[in-house]
């Protein structure tokens, strides 16, 4: 190693270079200029921090050249400092640092302070302790390196951002962002602009300049090694520094842009529809799917790059739209649209016939979906094809089928299938149809026995050209199409006929009648007419007849006596003999009846047309109802028929005859409703409800009269005089104005309906059965009694003290049963319970309602009322009432009885027994005078409503104590009552009983009207102890405050009593028994040997439970004279002093012992300890 001593720091030579040289221990600083050494570890023996820091050192600190801006002495010496201070462990110590670097900053020889080399240090130190940490925006590791993202500037047309290190340790980096990146640094913040799209994150590392091997640096040290001469010797080490610190972050531009995809259809379907975006390029290959407004949107696309849209999966109705090319930009969202276009085509149909294969115009054909929907209907050309009148969607399923045919033509139900494939595709099809035919059936009958006629022949032309729709002519005017000859059936049918497209007239013509019957020479006709068209082949039919001769029968009805018209009289009408006509049919035969008359108004009715036989014949007639009010005519009256002339088609008979008037009685008959015994002296009045009026029209009786009166016998019956029956149902009304005595009088109207009887009976019976109820009585009782509704409270030294407040309530569950007194005799006799009787049972009902008892009648008697089953909670006691039955107004069906009753609920009371535990030094016969208990509510208590009314914990008693200490509650409680005793106030000198005691009322025994509940039943004994305390003592000496056992104290009460002697043991202590609650003295009676007794009494009080009371006392040690023995030189006798002798030695000891008796004066303390 070579030294310059002329510069003021320190080179070495290694390897033909020159490098500053630091020492690594100041405490040495000598070294030989010139001298060389081999390598040494000396600089490895440090700590592994302490190189690091010195490796740092030299990074940060000078290497040959400036870093800081200060000169090269000053940037040399700081680091030098920081050597040492490295070295010798001084280094970011907080104790010592500070003035070990303002001692290296102090010039040696001048004494000059140099407060660069200070800052320098310190400046060093900070990057040193900093020397691992990168910009806050970088990694050390490029795993996990932030990216960074530039985004787009429209205004400066740069992907842009700013790099800001809160770390403050930018200037030691220096990042490359790559060519294409602008970085423009200021202070701690990096612009990074760029026009190129970095897709993906990009990786920029750096190292920390300071940080990389500096071939100019190295560490040296140098090691004091002691000759063979014993001169010291210097031995030099030195090393490169080197510790890279890498920093990484990760940079790319925000190149996702966005494209917005709109889906249309022709048919609304846009939903769900897959597009294919694609860049082969970058490997970008995605499909999206349109939500139900049909839109896609793409945000993942890079900017400025091209993509290709695709529609996937067209379904097949739809033309393949076209993929579309777009390029992305980051400046605006790239809107695409795609539209599906459903392919459609055209259908088209023609009719033909097909026998002819002509084409038919006018075939009304509907065009259908697969569902059955109606899309449109067409109507046949004669020469072409019917088109739809719009295109339809392909890949669907369609079909023709005709709806209405051409007149004439039948029907083709035949569903023509049409599926388009191709957009623009027409599909033909070619339907055909059959003419349609009809036939005619002609039927010959007799016009009077209707009987087919065989053997007539007809011909049947048309009055018209018939044609059918195709064109064709069927048959000419006039033409002869067919010829019918009836048969045995009297009928024929033609061939089947065409149906022409308009309505033709068939015309039909007899050419031959049958042997006995006239020609028919009329034409007929019947109109053909096309039309339903479901119907192949039309069935067309007519029918002729011939006419015989006839008679009618008039019969005229009057009344016996007024001789009036009598209507509603019924005749039956036949013949004594067969009625043959002349064609040899038997048109009636003897005794059928023919018809029936019935008389009108006018008492006239006439027959229907009869039959005239070819020879005379008697016509009988019988009257089979009468009019109502009239007997019935049993005589068969005769006329007799005979064939007219052959001109009168219809031949007139008549005949009169005479009725009776009928009448009626009726009878009433009263009962018993219930024993259906007769009853006497009910008075009816009875009357018509409307006129009475007999067929002849005479007005017999008016409506509302009063005819006459009823009144019942001993049998309860009574009956009215012969009345007039009218010709109409009528309805007699009767009425009770006077019932008998005990039963309600029936008030309402009755009506019998008095009808026309059988009309062979003159005079009609007529009956009827009424009863009288008997007047009801009902009982009923209504309970009531107090329920529990809410409380009120009073002001006590022990707060609120709350009292039920009960209200009065009907109360449901009472059972009550009615029994009868004396025997239960109706007013028609009837015996209905005997006395003793039990004759029902009823409970009041759930919400309070009374107990109805069963209604009895209107008897005599006396009943008696009695509860059997008090409601729950409440007392039974002695419930029974008598209840007089009797009658009431006749008008009043059953009248009401109520009983009121009343029940006392079931009291609840509380009882105990106070034991006090005695106090044998102070006894207070008057405790119980103090002691003063609570009751309080255990839970929430609800009333009858269910709802809270009191809380828990609530006081609701406060009960004192007699002279023998026994407590009862003030109040009587309430069923339920969930509750607990508890002291409130005890006697002085007692301890209070913190127990709760806690009891409950149940119901019990409806017939105990009081629940007594005694709390030492269940809790034996309910005890208050007396307060007890100690006390206790500590003897001592005066002299020398030595423990002073045998000393004896008595304890007395304030009367003198002795109570126990206390006995201080061989530690000075003595304590007494538990006291009783009272005051004492404490009075020394034996003092321990040698001392003095003490006089002083010392009162003392027992106030609280367990309370020790402590006294420290002293007792004064006994004093006399001391004699004292000296023996002059060379002589044995003893001189003595006496006691008491005056002499030097004597006043010495006395005064000595004065002055410890003046320190031995008692002191006392008295201490009350728990």
């Amino acid at each position: 190693m070579t030294a310059n001593e002329v510069e003021r720091w320190t080179f070495v030579s290694a390897d033909g270079k020159r490098y500053p040289a630091y020492c690594i221990e100041f405490r040495n600083p000598n070294f030989t200029p010139g001298g060389t050494v081999s390598s040494s570890t000396n600089f490895t023996k440090l700590s592994y921090t302490q190189q690091l820091y010195a490796t740092y050192a030299l990074m940060y600190g000078y290497d040959g050249t400036t870093k800081w801006g200060y000169s090269a002495d000053a940037e040399y010496y700081a680091t030098q400092v920081m050597m040492w201070a490295i070295a010798d462990n001084v280094f970011n110590n907080s104790t010592y640092e500070s003035d070990f670097v303002n001692g290296f900053s102090t010039d040696w020889i001048t004494g000059t302070y140099h407060r660069e080399i200070r800052d320098l240090y310190f400046k060093i130190k900070s990057e040193i302790l900093n020397h691992n940490k990168v910009p806050s925006f970088a990694k050390t590791n490029s795993v996990t390196a932030s990216t960074v993202t530039l985004n787009y500037n429209a205004s400066t047309g740069y992907y842009e951002t700013t790099l800001t290190d809160t770390n403050n340790i930018l200037a030691s980096f220096t990042f490359e962002f790559g060519s294409d990146v602008k970085v423009t640094r200021s202070g701690n913040t990096l612009k990074l602009q760029t026009k190129t799209v970095i897709p993906n994150a990009r990786t920029v590392s750096t190292y920390k300049s300071a940080t990389l091997q500096n071939p100019n640096a190295k560490i040296v040290w140098w090691e004091l090694l002691e000759d063979k001469c014993g001169a010291d010797q210097v031995k030099v080490h030195g090393e490169s520094p080197t510790d890279p610190v890498r920093a990484y972050v990760k940079i790319k531009t925000n190149s996702l842009s966005k494209a917005h995809i709109v889906k249309t259809s022709d048919d609304g379907n846009v939903s769900g529809i897959k597009i294919r975006i694609s860049n082969s390029a970058l490997g970008y290959n995605k499909t999206f799917v349109t939500n139900s407004k049909g839109e896609i949107n793409a945000t993942d696309l890079i900017d400025g790059y091209k993509y290709t849209a695709t529609e996937m999966d067209v379904p097949s109705q739809y033309i393949q739209p076209q993929s579309q090319t777009f390029t992305a930009s980051i400046t605006k969202t790239v809107e695409l649209k795609f539209h599906n276009t459903l392919k459609k085509g055209w259908a088209q149909i023609r009719k033909e016939d097909s026998e002819t294969g002509k084409q038919i115009p006018g075939a009304v054909y509907g065009f259908f979906d697969s569902q059955g929907n109606l899309l449109e209907k067409l109507t046949t050309q004669q020469n072409d094809y019917s088109k739809t009148s719009k295109m339809y969607v392909a890949g669907k399923t369609y079909y023709f089928q005709e709806l209405t045919a051409p007149d004439g033509y039948v029907i083709n139900p035949t569903k023509y299938p049409v599926t388009i494939t191709e957009d623009g595709q027409t599909i033909s099809i070619t339907a055909n149809d059959n003419a349609q035919k009809f036939t005619f059936t002609l039927t010959k009958t007799d016009s009077g026995t209707e009987k087919a006629v065989p053997g007539a022949e007809y011909k049947l032309w048309f009055e018209n050209d018939v044609v059918t729709a195709d064109g064709t002519l069927r048959y000419k005017l006039g033409e002869t199409v067919d010829t019918l000859s009836t048969g045995e059936d009297g009928s024929d049918t033609s061939v089947e006929l065409y149906i022409g497209k308009e309505p033709v007239t068939l015309c039909y013509q007899e050419t031959v009648s049958p042997p006995g019957y006239v020609l028919d020479s009329e034409i007929h006709k019947v109109t053909v007419l096309p039309g339903e068209s479901h119907i192949s082949v039309k069935q067309y039919a007519d029918s002729v007849t011939d006419d015989t001769q006839k008679f009618t029968f008039t019969l005229t009805k009057t009344d016996s006596g007024t001789e009036k018209a009598v209507p509603g009289a019924e005749y039956k009408l036949w013949f004594e003999n067969d009625v043959v006509t002349a064609d040899g049919t038997l048109r009636y035969k003897a005794g059928e009846t023919v018809d029936t008359l019935s008389t009108g108004e006018d008492g006239s009715d006439t027959s229907v047309e009869l039959y005239i036989g070819k020879e005379p014949v008697t016509l009988c007639y019988q009257e089979t109802v009468s009019p109502p009010g009239y007997v019935l005519d049993p005589e068969i009256h005769k006329i007799t028929v005979s064939p007219g002339d052959s001109t009168i088609s219809v031949v007139l008979l008549a005949d009169e005859v005479t009725d009776d008037a009928q009448k009626f009685t009726f009878t009433l008959t009263k009962t018993d409703s219930v024993t259906a015994k007769p009853l006497q002296n009910a008075k009816y009045q009875y009357w018509f409800k409307s006129d009475v009026v007999s067929a002849d029209g005479t007005v017999r009786y008016k409506a509302g009269e009063i005819i006459g009166t009823l009144i019942t016998g001993k049998d309860g019956t009574s009956t009215t005089p012969a009345l007039f029956v009218g010709k109409e149902p009528v309805t007699l009304c009767y009425q009770e104005i006077e019932c008998p005595l005990g039963y309600v009088l029936d008030t309402s109207v009755h009506e019998i309906e008095v009808s026309p009887g059988e009309s062979h009976i003159s005079v009609v019976l007529f009956a009827d059965s009424v009863t009288n109820d008997a007047q009801l009585v009902q009982i009923e009782i209504l309970k009531q009694g107090e329920v529990l509704s809410n409380f009120d409270f009073r002001m006590t030294e022990f707060g609120k003290v709350y009292a039920p407040i009960y209200e009065i309530r009907n109360l449901g569950g009472a059972a009550f049963e009615m029994v009868a007194l004396t025997d239960i005799v109706s007013p028609d006799g009837t015996l209905w319970y005997h006395a003793g009787d039990l004759i029902d049972t009823q409970i009041t009902g759930e919400d309070g309602s009374p107990a109805v008892f069963k209604p009895l009648r209107s008897l005599s008697g006396k009943v008696l009322i009695r509860e059997k089953e008090a409601p729950y909670g409440y007392f039974l006691g002695s419930n029974e009432f008598e209840v007089e039955l009797g009658y009431d107004s006749p008008e009043v069906q059953q009248f009401t009885v109520q009983v009121d009753a009343e029940n006392s609920r079931q009291k609840y009371k509380l009882r105990f027994a106070k034991t006090i535990e005695e106090n044998e030094v102070y006894p207070n016969p008057e405790a119980y005078q103090d002691i003063i208990f609570g009751v309080r509510t255990k839970a929430p208590v609800l009333n009858a409503d269910g709802a809270e009314v009191l809380g828990a914990d609530e006081l609701v008693d406060v009960i004192g104590l007699d002279s023998s200490f026994n407590g009862i509650s003030n109040t009587d409680y309430w069923e339920g009552a969930d509750l607990y005793l508890q002291e409130l106030q005890t006697a002085e000198g007692y301890n209070l009983n913190p127990e709760k005691y806690d009891f409950g009322f149940e119901y019990t025994e409806q017939t105990i009207p009081l629940v007594w509940k005694d709390l030492n039943e269940t809790y034996n004994e309910i005890l208050n102890t007396v307060i007890r305390g100690q006390v206790e003592l500590y003897k001592r000496s005066s002299f020398d405050g030595k423990l002073l056992p045998n000393a004896h104290y008595d304890i007395y009460d304030l009367n003198g009593n002795y109570i126990e002697t206390l006995v201080t043991d061989k530690e000075g202590h003595a304590i007494s028994s538990m006291l009783p609650y009272g005051d004492y003295i404490l009075k020394e009676m034996i003092a321990p040997d040698r001392y003095h007794l003490e006089p002083t009494e010392y009162p003392f009080s027992i106030n609280e439970q367990g309370q020790v009371i402590t006294f420290d006392m002293e007792d004064e040690p006994k004093i006399g004279m001391i004699t004292a023995d000296y023996t002059e030189q060379g002589h044995d006798e003893a001189i003595g002093i006496p006691t008491g002798d005056p002499s030097h030695l004597a006043l010495t000891v006395s005064l000595s012992l004065l002055s410890l008796s003046g320190i031995g004066i008692l002191l006392f303390k008295r201490r009350s300890r728990k």
